[in-house]
């Protein structure tokens, strides 16, 4: 298939860039060039590979209601969404959808493209997908992209979705691109849609078990076309070791892998006559909740404690073998939005034991670690499997042992639980920032003060000020400077967050498989390439 003319959006916003965010680094390796084997692919195999890890959540969950839900149906072939972030310009591009035009302030209309079915025969039109919309974004849902959307009315009329916006909105096509705003057929399993979702895509669902592997086969009607394999069975619930071990093990086919200490990514690099390996950048940030309400971290001395307790350096050398870039600002330098934080402060122990003896705490048994009023200082980290975070947590430890502070470690199956339940001081997190092709989608969420991934009550008018402003900013030079302003405003009085690193990814796959182009089974990007991936004899 002919890769799709990039979006130009018209309209009142004809010169709106926010489009043309760049991702960082995710050019060249990382792109959607056809990378297609001489070998003829076997139309009649079948792929293996993980659709979800062990991340925020211990089982597969379709229901879109469900936050980051959507995103595990389209990498599992089911759904498929309006458009995507095209990995190579960066700009929102159609892909259900034929075009998108602004006709004024709050209206955005967008044309469906003729001719798409539903993998259960039913039409696919604005009807369909006004309806896939209101679930998602309905009170109760999913309260990010209904924040993010902030859709006062949606209308069809045949082919045409039209959107009407509470107040202007710039990132609306940015919004309709996220993977986890999927097109599905709200009738089919309404009564629990976690049975499988009934969607535009290249697979349809036959099986899934209580683990939430997954089986499913060619839809054999597919609109873009014949998908290449006949089946394909997912994994679901793999740790960062347990994939390693499973392509290495040939158990599946592909994996994409992010966070993953040095040594594992080594593993497939000794062997490149077996394993195809690209490395890309999603601007994906590694970095810790710190918790100003629990006991210990209440105490502004002993935030402020951590910030230099921290040895970002050695985190990149020693958990991710420099797969990494320490940083301790938000986005990566090469990045249309990155701003240096000014404010920041370097690893330094011994100014943090002196900010520790301010707070009161001395080590009064000499027994390595600080204590006040005979109790010692411990903290709480809490982590979860993906990422290295466990190993990531093992170093924080000792690092905080380093300076006198005692610490214990959880992991966490369901870390956004453990997180909003407020019983930790500090928690590890990964957030690809600009996952959407703009930076609201990650600002928002995290450091507006009824943000859904706000989960240290962070609370800063300035910060709710200017993010309520950048959603009607539509020059892409002023939206630049105000996502900065919008840094420097955090960075100037915020010791809930620290950055510790933006993490490489890697794709890897077997020497047979074919078309894996762009980083499938990312958090942007086109996963709609599944269907064209195949596997030689």
């Amino acid at each position: 298939m002919k890769k799709k003319a990039v979006l130009k959006v018209l309209g009142v916003l004809s010169t709106i860039s926010v489009f043309g965010g760049v991702l960082a680094g995710c050019g060249g390796s990382a792109g959607r060039s056809s990378e297609t084997k001489s070998a003829v692919a076997d139309s009649n195999a079948e792929l293996n590979y993980i659709v979800t890890h062990a991340n925020t959540q211990t089982t597969l969950i379709l229901d879109p209601a469900v936050d980051y839900s959507g995103q595990k149906s389209m990498n599992a072939g089911m759904t498929e969404a309006l458009f995507y972030v095209d990995d190579n310009t960066h700009e929102v591009t159609p892909w259900l959808a034929e075009s998108i035009k602004q006709t004024d302030n709050t209206t955005w209309v967008i044309k469906i493209k003729d001719g798409i079915k539903f993998s259960n025969g039913k039409e696919f039109d604005a009807a369909a997908a006004k309806a896939a919309i209101e679930y998602i974004i309905k009170d109760g849902n999913n309260k990010r992209l209904r924040g993010l959307l902030k859709a006062s009315s949606i209308d069809a009329d045949g082919l045409t979705l039209t959107v009407h916006t509470d107040g202007i909105n710039a990132v609306v096509p940015n919004v309709l691109a996220d993977v986890n705003m999927i097109m599905f057929d709200v009738n089919e399993n309404s009564d629990d849609y976690n049975k499988g979702l009934t969607g535009t895509g290249p697979y349809i669902l036959q099986k899934k078990d209580a683990e939430g592997n997954m089986d499913l086969i060619r839809n054999e009607n597919y609109w873009a076309g014949k998908p290449a394999a006949a089946a394909i069975h997912t994994k679901s619930g793999l740790d960062s070791t347990a994939q390693v071990n499973a392509m290495l093990n040939e158990e599946i086919d592909f994996v994409q892998l992010s966070g993953t200490q040095g040594a594992d990514i080594s593993r497939f690099e000794a062997d490149t006559g077996k394993f195809d390996i690209k490395q890309f950048d999603q601007g994906r940030l590694f970095y810790l909740y710190i918790n100003p309400d629990a006991v210990g971290t209440k105490d502004a001395k002993v935030r402020e404690a951590l910030q230099y307790a921290f040895d970002r350096d050695a985190i990149v050398s020693g958990v991710y073998g420099g797969r990494a870039s320490a940083t301790t600002s938000i986005f990566p330098k090469d990045s249309r939005f990155y701003q240096e934080n000014d404010n920041a402060v370097s690893h330094n122990a011994e100014k943090a034991r002196n900010l520790l003896r301010e707070a009161g705490y001395t080590d009064t048994n000499n027994d390595g670690f600080v204590d006040k009023d005979g109790v010692n200082l411990k903290l709480h980290i809490v982590n979860y499997s993906a990422n290295g975070f466990p190993t990531l947590s093992e170093v924080l430890q000792s690092q905080l042992k380093e300076v006198g502070i005692d610490a214990d470690l959880e992991t966490s199956g369901t870390i956004t639980e453990s997180l909003k339940s407020g019983n930790y001081n500090i928690g590890t997190y990964a957030y690809s920032t600009q996952t959407d092709g703009d930076a609201y989608n990650y600002l928002q969420p995290v450091f507006k003060s009824d943000g859904t991934s706000n989960f240290n009550s962070y609370s800063n008018a300035e910060v709710d000020k200017l993010l309520t402003e950048l959603t009607s900013t539509t020059d892409a030079n002023e939206r630049a400077q105000k996502i900065k302003d919008i840094q420097n405003a955090i960075y100037k009085d915020d010791d809930t967050h620290i950055f510790l690193c933006h993490i490489l990814s890697y794709k890897i796959s077997r020497k047979n498989i074919t078309n894996m182009t762009g980083p499938f089974l990312s958090d942007n990007g086109d996963n709609s390439i599944l269907y064209k991936i195949g596997k030689t004899n």
